[in-house]
């Protein structure tokens, strides 16, 4: 089966995200970014081939945002916070952090 790969990276400070996957939840969690290594958590999610609709949900102290892409199996979904503003970069997977 192949997979959708979410990495948080920086910018979280014990915030709650959850993330979705055609609208089912599959990963919820309070995270806060590692400086060490400037990530937060990720998470791999089993889909099957084609292209899927992924949510990721930041939940603060002021309020909630949503952010959400399209991503075929096999891609990797970076979110960081700027500001407090959720920012998004889809990639291949081998692509590292991107």
């Amino acid at each position: 089966m192949a997979t959708i790969s979410v990495v948080l990276k920086h910018g979280f400070a014990g915030e709650n995200v959850v993330v979705t996957v055609d609208g089912r939840e599959v990963f919820q969690r309070q995270v806060r970014t590692r400086m060490q290594i400037d990530r937060a958590d990720a998470c791999e999610i089993p889909v099957d081939a084609g292209t899927h609709r992924v949510g990721v949900r930041i939940e603060t102290a002021d309020g909630s945002r949503t952010i959400e892409a399209n991503a075929e199996a096999g891609r990797m979904i970076v979110v960081s916070l700027v500001d407090g503003v959720p920012q998004v970069n889809v990639a291949d997977e081998n692509a590292g952090d991107a």
